[in-house]
């Protein structure tokens, strides 16, 4: 079932970021009309905007890989904890820090940022590539409007990502719940 379930999400990912690529080529194949940032600002040409992609996607894959078909960390086996002090000492290793801290802060263990990188990024950029892609098909009127309807695509995945990590700390929240129900009280 997790062999399934990463083969769904890397096909996704595949398929989202070449649809995002084709349109982009059909749209504006010389690039001066992309208002990605990658080539708005950096000025990155077609090989270095495929590379680029390329690096990126087998980065989530990896990821992805490594969230879903990898055991997942183990969760602190102290018991009673509030969520705060869950992800504190979680994503920390001590309760000293709020919640919170974790939307700026990496984790202690890389095995944690490679975990929720593998849950969270991949279905926001899934979700990215396609908005992209429809949005690629379109003609705007103006550039300004053009521009709009970016900053909103860029704004949407910021606050995407801010809403996915509360939603994977509070899943992996009640993991900690499950777990602490099944495991034998201390004598």
């Amino acid at each position: 079932m997790r062999l399934l379930k990463f083969a769904l999400r890397t096909t996704a990912l595949l398929v989202s970021r070449g649809l995002d690529i084709l349109t982009t080529y059909r749209t504006t194949p010389s690039l001066a009309e992309e208002v990605n940032p990658l080539t708005s600002v950096l000025g990155f040409r077609w090989q270095e905007l495929l590379l680029s992609n390329a690096l990126i996607a087998t980065l989530l894959i990896v990821a992805a890989w490594r969230a879903i078909v990898q055991s997942p960390p183990l969760l602190p086996s102290k018991a009673g904890l509030t969520f705060d002090s869950f992800v504190s000492i979680w994503w920390f290793g001590n309760a000293t820090r709020p919640w919170w801290h974790a939307f700026f802060r990496r984790s202690r263990d890389p095995r944690l940022v490679w975990y929720a990188l593998g849950r969270v990024a991949p279905p926001i950029i899934i979700v990215m590539g396609l908005v992209a892609a429809g949005h690629n098909s379109h003609h705007y009127a103006s550039r300004n409007a053009l521009v709009i309807v970016v900053t909103l695509i860029y704004t949407t995945a910021v606050v995407s990502a801010a809403l996915g990590l509360n939603v994977f700390f509070r899943a992996e929240f009640r993991r900690y719940q499950q777990a602490a129900l099944i495991l034998p009280a201390p004598v």
